[in-house]
């Protein structure tokens, strides 16, 4: 009879029982079904994908240096200019000059820009009005006039340094996305771990009922054997408080389960999205996980994959890059200033606004200008130390991205001996628990056979909990393992059959459509 039910409580707790229907009332989950909750609905993950979303728009900000702007400028003003003393020339009095009044009327309207090869350009048209009051009679005249004006620099300013400032934009956005890649990888290990948590402590859940269920057992043989005069009432005393200290563990447990639950609801679960399930108990498929082949435990070729894939590394490397670019950018900004200006025009002069502005067709009242302008600052100590720390700068990003691969590569390390130590641990552990079990299906024998105690088969039972909750630990602590070797690489997503988050292609030659 003993032996028949320690085979039936070992069967409890060891082997996997068919599976029985979740409740109506509660979220029934897999792994993958965490996940796919998780990537939609944790409240980390969406907050770190708005942040990429943002340099997105700084990217698209940053296209403004280079919309064209119209313009409209008006100017008006009054001036009475004193008049003039005599004047003697010659010992000839040639008189004076008399108060003139003028009114200065100036209006200019047009468009002006940049290009991404840094020259500017600006083109404007308008009439001016300059009327004069003197004694000696009045003047009225209309100035219509449009000049088109194109500026490049040849040295400072010039070059790529007009679109460097969209690859820096450009940069930043691939930065904010492997950042943002980064944390969503954590973000899922912890799903994963909250995921397999729960599966563990609903496992010592079951374990703890069913040592609830053999403590039970051992108090009625006790007792009926101490009522045989074959134990001391001490003896019976002893199993009873065993089986108060169970039904403790068996408390502990599930509250343990529950602390679980609400892990687990949080990281995939979000009130505004899942109300009707937010309250819901939430129940797990221990042997429900992803279908793809495990993950490379092979030391190289892991490591080959996470110098190119992890999103650290990734981030390092764009940094590195953008260090350079920075560096370019204050070399150029170190250089004499030394521009090319050209301008032409044509004006005309008239009686009155309309005509102004329509007789400027005649070519033979132009304006031409040719401007070579040249700044040297001596000493030149701003952009001077803004190279000597962009420089500086530079090389520590590329120190950055030389420690950055150092600490992805022993993450990588540590991963796969986790990995091929939990691989070891399930075996082991499983002898153990085997072999524990039969200690204590011997040890009840005996009891039954009077050749024991209640004592050491107290004993035998709590090694036989504690193999048991070792095995199942090491069998979840391998799946955990292997997430995290998956997330070293930078392989988690595609592992459970998402797509890589990649910043969009961004190509620095189209103009991003205005908002």
């Amino acid at each position: 009879m003993i032996a028949l039910l320690s085979a039936c409580l070992a069967a409890l707790l060891l082997q996997d029982a068919p599976p029985t229907p979740p409740p109506a009332d509660a979220l029934h989950l897999t792994l993958n079904e965490a996940i796919d909750r998780g990537m939609r609905n944790n409240l980390t993950i969406r907050q770190v994908r708005l942040d990429a979303e943002q340099t997105v728009d700084t990217y698209g900000q940053a296209w403004g240096a280079f919309d064209t702007i119209f313009f409209l400028d008006g100017t008006a003003s009054r001036s009475v200019a004193a008049p003039t003393p005599t004047n003697i020339v010659g010992g000839v009095n040639v008189g004076g000059a008399a108060s003139t009044e003028t009114v200065f009327v100036d209006i200019k309207t047009g468009f002006r820009g940049t290009f991404l090869t840094g020259t500017s350009w600006s083109f404007d048209v308008g009439p001016r009005r300059v009327k004069t009051f003197s004694d000696a009679g009045e003047s009225d005249v209309y100035v219509g006039d449009w000049t088109l004006s194109v500026s490049h620099p040849l040295l400072r300013g010039g070059d790529n340094f007009a679109r460097s400032a969209l690859t820096l934009a450009r940069q930043d956005v691939e930065i904010s996305a492997a950042a943002s890649f980064a944390s969503i990888l954590l973000t899922l290990e912890t799903i994963i771990d909250a995921y397999w948590n729960l599966v563990f402590t609903n496992e010592v859940v079951a374990t703890r009922m069913g040592a609830v269920v053999l403590a039970q057992e051992l108090v009625a043989t006790t007792t009926a054997k101490e009522a045989q005069g074959l134990q001391t009432q001490l003896e019976v005393f002893e199993v009873k408080a065993e089986l108060a200290q169970r039904k403790e563990e068996e408390l502990t447990a599930k509250n343990a389960a529950l602390d679980a639950i609400d892990l687990l609801r949080r990281l995939i679960l979000a009130p505004d999205v899942d109300d009707e399930l937010w309250d819901l108990p939430i129940t797990v498929a221990k042997d429900a996980v992803a279908t793809a082949p495990a993950p490379e435990t092979k030391l190289q070729v892991a490591v080959d994959t996470a110098l190119a894939r992890h999103p650290d590394v990734v981030a390092a490397r764009t940094r590195l890059q953008r260090a350079d670019v920075i560096l370019e950018r204050a070399e150029n900004l170190a250089l004499p200033k030394l521009d090319l200006t050209g301008a032409y025009g044509i004006n005309s002069n008239e009686d009155d606004y309309r005509d102004s502005l329509t007789n400027l067709n005649d070519e033979e009242f132009d304006t031409v200008s040719l401007v070579l302008g040249l700044e040297i600052p001596f000493g030149n100590r701003t952009a001077g130390y803004a190279v000597r720390r962009a420089q500086s700068e530079r090389r520590e990003a590329g120190v950055a991205l030389r420690d950055t691969e150092i600490a992805v590569i022993t993450r990588v390390r540590t991963a796969v001996r986790e990995v091929e130590l939990q691989e070891l641990r399930v075996g082991v552990t499983e002898e153990a628990m085997r072999l524990n079990e039969q200690l204590y299906d011997g040890e009840r024998r005996r009891l039954e056979n009077d050749l024991s105690t209640p004592f050491q088969v107290r004993e035998t039972l709590q090694n036989y909990l504690t193999a048991t909750d070792t095995h199942t630990r090491a069998k979840f602590d391998l799946e955990i393992g292997r997430a995290r070797l998956l997330s070293a690489q930078g392989v988690l997503l595609e592992y459970f059959g998402y797509a890589r988050e990649l910043p969009p292609d961004l190509d620095e030659s189209v103009r991003p459509p205005a908002p």
